[in-house]
């Protein structure tokens, strides 16, 4: 797993920030032209294109062909989209319509500016599993609302499915086989955000009890922030932290593998922690809500409680052959060289991950001198020593005798999925919760602010080879729970029951 070892940002944590990536500041637009919507929406879009060219592994990889397609069929239809723009919405759906292509979670894009004000039906829809249910109605919508429960079956004739995948994905994230999507943007089935070319239904027929009913729709104008402080009533615990939720039953909360300022001692301490229960009964590894950043948090924790030598033999026996490949070029290296005292900060000079990065760096320079594409991710230097130990010792035993939970939800990806790659190779680990999120092959992003300053998007630099987890896929639990997944009284019971069932 050694491809694993650099920094893997996540799209939540990563994309939108100045601070983890300090670009020259983009050229502003002159907008003297009638229409100046057009004009921000194509030079947007072209430097989009342009800097995906210049800097992303996908644009030359002759191994995942889709990508360098839609790059150019999605760039001619943006264009087309943008030309004719005549609103700022138009100019973000453009944009939106063109990332959206390339179903990547790497590959995103943000605005700065939303309305304020969207409309609503009054009616809460999440995805249960294959169906689509309501979970709120709201009190004194001047009209009649389906019932808690009730199944959405369509709206205006077209099918649930149908609009879950034209009018919703398709501005979001254009892949209908990847369910936490759906599960994600379940909720936008009856709220106008004026993403996309949404058309307000005027009616929707739910099933109730065996039943199929038609209901007219009724929107109204409702604050965005109050909108979602009523569909998101709990919100997931943001701290980290380690919990002992019964006797010997530790929670151990990991809302983000890339913690900043005062978090980043709080994790480590945690990872000291670790292993000082080593018997305990029953650890809960929470991952809800976490949509990556380094993967050698994860590895450092499993470490801890269980033994290095113990995870070190899991990975020789389940063995990933893998490897990652640097698309070489100016503002990519200048990216690794500004990571440097972070990665060192947070995991030492000489960790496996830094000594990674910084050969690295070092070859990068040198594939950019000899005009060469790609360049191959180092290897840690301490690999071959451990390694040779591992050899030496065929039969390591777990530190750790206890149970293990490794608790998802739709969010879990990037370096969070590789969490679960190396915590489902450990015997007898329970995975439970929700389906997690995807990944594509293309890694490590870095964000950059658009030309209008309207938003920024994100950009992947590196991408695997021979993974053994496939391109956009997720796991599934082996035990799912049905309920809200930030219910955590609710799923810490849950839990329990899963053990005393074991």
């Amino acid at each position: 797993m050694h491809g694993k070892s650099l920094v893997i940002l996540s799209l939540l944590i990563s994309v939108f920030s100045s601070a983890v990536y300090a670009q020259a500041e983009p050229i502003k637009p002159v907008l003297a032209d009638a229409n100046p919507w057009a004009q921000i929406a194509q030079t947007d879009l072209t430097y989009i294109y342009q800097t995906v060219k210049a800097n992303h592994p996908g644009a030359i990889d002759d191994q995942n062909l889709y990508f360098s397609q839609w790059l150019e069929q999605g760039y001619r239809e943006g264009l087309a989209r943008a030309k004719k723009a005549t609103s700022l919405q138009d100019v973000t759906n453009s944009l939106s319509y063109f990332v959206a292509g390339f179903a990547d979670g790497h590959f995103g894009i943000a605005f700065n500016q939303h309305p304020d004000m969207q409309s609503w039906a009054g009616i809460g829809i999440e995805k249960q599993f294959q169906d689509y249910k309501v979970y709120y109605t709201a009190e004194d919508w001047g009209g009649r609302l389906p019932a808690v429960g009730a199944k959405l079956i369509s709206c205006d004739n077209i099918a649930v499915d149908t609009m879950m995948n034209e009018h919703i994905l398709k501005y979001r994230f254009n892949n209908n086989q990847l369910n936490a999507r759906k599960v994600s943007y379940a909720k936008k089935l009856l709220i106008d955000d004026k993403i996309g070319e949404f058309t307000r239904p005027n009616s929707c027929v739910f099933e109730s009890k065996g039943e199929q009913t038609a209901f007219s729709l009724h929107w109204q104008k409702i604050d965005r922030n109050d909108l979602y402080q009523t569909l998101t009533p709990v919100a997931l615990p943001k701290e980290f932290s380690i919990d002992e939720f019964t006797p010997k039953h530790y929670w151990v909360r990991l809302p983000s593998f890339y913690p900043s300022g005062a978090d980043e001692t709080k994790l480590q301490a945690m990872i000291m922690a670790l292993a000082g229960l080593r018997d305990a009964e029953l650890v809960v590894f929470d991952v809800r809500g976490n949509g990556g950043g380094s993967s050698q948090w994860g590895q450092d924790l499993m470490s801890s409680l269980y033994g290095k030598a113990y995870i070190a033999q899991v990975m020789q026996n389940n063995p990933d052959n893998s490897y990652a490949m640097w698309r070489a070029s100016e503002d990519n290296h200048a990216y690794l060289v500004s990571l440097k005292p972070m990665l060192i900060r947070q995991f030492g000079a000489d960790s496996d991950i830094t000594t990674s990065f910084l050969q690295t760096t070092l070859d990068m320079r040198q594939a950019i001198d000899n005009q060469q594409s790609l360049v191959k991710e180092a290897l840690p230097k301490n690999s071959q020593a451990l390694q040779a130990a591992v050899n030496r010792h065929q039969t390591e035993k777990s530190l750790y005798q206890g149970s293990t939970i490794l608790l998802t939800d739709k969010s879990c990806g990037s370096a969070c999925l590789d969490f679960a790659d190396l915590s489902l190779s450990i015997p007898q680990l329970i995975h439970a919760g929700q389906e997690t999120s995807a990944d594509t092959v293309y890694m490590d992003v870095r964000a950059i602010n658009l030309p209008s300053k309207l938003g920024a998007f994100s950009l992947a630099q590196k991408v695997y080879r021979d993974r053994k987890r496939g391109h956009n896929q997720s796991f599934v639990p082996q035990y799912q729970f049905n309920g809200s997944m930030t219910d955590t009284q609710g799923l810490q019971h849950w839990v329990l029951s899963l053990i005393a069932q074991e």
